[in-house]
């Protein structure tokens, strides 16, 4: 999928993702008080998340060229991954772990 971007907007979509992700990260941690990691900690998992997104997207959606979707996909695998982690610590400060 990124394979179809030429270095500036590889560059540029590098650092829409992470420059979203720290807005993102600060929002839900003010949200989300008792489940949220912290602001810097939410904007990783938000940045890995995209990237992953991207990664898994290029190896089962080999030719989209649609840089929308491209938008879509990451954003989805960021907030996937964040959505993971949160429930994963309610379930495990559920049961005292």
């Amino acid at each position: 999928m990124l394979n179809y971007l030429d270095t500036p907007a590889l560059l540029m979509v590098g650092i829409a993702v992470v420059m979203s992700a720290f807005f993102i990260g600060a929002a839900m941690n003010g949200i989300l008080e008792n489940l949220a990691f912290g602001t810097i900690s939410n904007m990783i998992i938000l940045t890995l998340g995209a990237f992953l997104g991207f990664y898994l997207g290029g190896i089962f959606l080999p030719y989209s060229h649609d840089a929308a979707y491209i938008a879509i996909v990451g954003v989805c695998g960021g907030f996937m991954l964040l959505a993971v982690l949160m429930a994963l610590k309610m379930a495990l400060s559920k049961f005292g772990i």
